[in-house]
């Protein structure tokens, strides 16, 4: 979903991560235009990605199909997202979050770690929208079991994605 013309939503046009900067693949140029025609007629997601299988894994079997090409992304570590939402937000003349009701997370497989590096505790999100669908049955597993510790039910909803939903 695209939430840029949405009200009350802030963005950080940053990756969580542990590094400075982090490798983010994308298809080449020639390949998005012969694949063009397919996207129209398809419902294709995971065009680019910070795991280069992911990418493999969808597409390997289309000609001029190549991964190699990556970007490099400025990452923040998740211990940091709120300072970082603080400052920009105070340099904006905007209020400080009090509370967070949404949690969105779309990492291309690292939804986990971001959750897990996450305080819930002080964040306490209503709501925890993740997609599950790039995440190995054991990672989804452990992620479950952690947000049911901290009073979430987990409800998949589509194929790709799960809303945590916290039991107050």
């Amino acid at each position: 979903m695209n939430y840029k013309n949405f009200k009350n939503f802030y963005f950080i046009n940053k990756a969580v991560g542990a590094e400075s900067l982090m490798p983010f693949f994308s298809l080449n140029k020639i390949f998005q235009k012969e694949f063009s025609k397919l996207l129209k007629k398809n419902n294709f997601d995971g065009l680019s990605s910070f795991l280069k299988d992911n990418l493999t894994n969808r597409f390997e079997n289309y000609e001029n199909f190549d991964p190699s090409k990556h970007i490099s992304i400025e990452t923040l570590l998740s211990c940091n997202v709120l300072k970082e939402i603080k400052i920009n937000l105070k340099n904006k003349a905007y209020n400080f979050i009090k509370k967070i009701d949404l949690l969105q997370i779309d990492a291309e497989g690292y939804d986990d770690i971001i959750i897990f590096n996450c305080n819930l505790d002080i964040l306490k999100p209503a709501l925890i929208n993740f997609e599950h669908k790039n995440l190995s049955s054991s990672k989804r597993l452990k992620l479950n079991k952690y947000l049911q510790s901290k009073n979430y039910n987990s409800l998949i909803y589509s194929r790709s994605d799960t809303l945590a939903i916290k039991q107050y």
